[in-house]
C-alpha cells in the first residue's frame, strides 16, 4: 500500500473536519485553518532565502502545526500531520511542549481515521464533561 503525503492526509482532516464541524448549522460552529509555515514550491536558493527571511520577520515561527481547530470552549487545537513514517522535527517537539505547558491540545495524527478517534475523543471530553 503507497504511503498518503502528508498534503493529502492535511486535506482529508480538514475537509472531513470543516463539513463536520464548520458549517453554518453546526453548535458550536468550529473553525479549523492552515498555517502555511514554509515555501511549498521550489525557489531557486537566493530568492528562497529572502523570502524565509521576510516570513520569519513577519511571524513565521519553526515548529508550528500545520492545522489549528479553534472554538472548543476557548481551547486551541494543534494538529501535526506525519505520514506513517514520518518523525517530528526537535523545533515541533518543542512547540508541542509549550503547547501542552500552556494548557493546550496538540495532536499528531499519521492518516484521517487517527484524526477522527483522536479528535472525537477530545470533543466528546470537552462537550460532555
Amino acid at each position: 500500500m503507497k504511503t498518503q503525503s502528508e498534503a493529502v492526509i492535511q486535506q482529508q482532516i480538514y475537509n472531513y473536519f470543516n463539513n463536520t464541524y464548520c458549517l453554518k448549522h453546526h453548535n458550536p460552529r468550529l473553525i479549523i485553518y492552515h498555517v502555511p509555515n514554509g515555501i511549498p514550491i521550489p525557489l531557486p536558493p537566493k530568492i528562497l532565502s529572502r523570502v524565509l527571511d521576510l516570513l520569519h520577520k513577519m511571524g513565521m515561527v519553526n515548529g508550528v502545526s500545520d492545522l489549528k481547530i479553534e472554538g472548543v470552549l476557548g481551547r486551541c487545537v494543534s494538529v501535526e500531520v506525519k505520514t506513517s513514517t514520518g518523525i517530528q522535527s526537535p523545533a515541533q517537539i518543542e512547540m508541542q511542549k509549550r503547547i501542552e505547558a500552556l494548557g493546550g491540545v496538540y495532536l499528531l495524527v499519521r492518516n484521517l481515521e487517527s484524526f477522527q478517534t483522536q479528535i472525537e475523543k477530545y470533543l466528546v471530553y470537552l462537550l460532555n464533561p
